[in-house]
């Protein structure tokens, strides 16, 4: 298992077990770079972890979240999959700059 799956998993089980029904309606969409995961870090080259995460303005909890390498993939996909997948219905999902395109 891959060090992205593990910190994946871990998210979930957190979540599963602290996580109640909330009505709530706006969802925040951000990325982090995890920055102690970077590799090659004196090079253009970089790869780093990176956790796209869904944050919920009325309860403040994170409800949906994806980890992925930079090298592997980008950001914009990984928002995109993020939505497409949560299983969030009519919710109101709000994006930096860089998720829109």
């Amino acid at each position: 298992m891959s060090f992205e799956s593990e910190i994946q998993l871990i998210f979930d089980k957190i979540i599963s077990a602290n996580y109640s029904e909330h009505q709530e309606n706006w969802i925040e969409v951000d990325g982090k770079s995890l920055k102690n995961t970077l590799i090659n870090y004196e090079q253009n080259g970089q790869n780093m972890l990176i956790t796209v995460s869904g944050f919920s303005l009325e309860t403040r909890l994170i409800r949906v979240s994806k980890t992925f390498e930079s090298k592997k993939s980008s950001e914009i996909k990984q928002v995109q999959e993020l939505i497409r997948d949560s299983g969030l219905e009519n919710k109101t999902f709000t994006l930096d700059a860089l998720g829109p395109q």
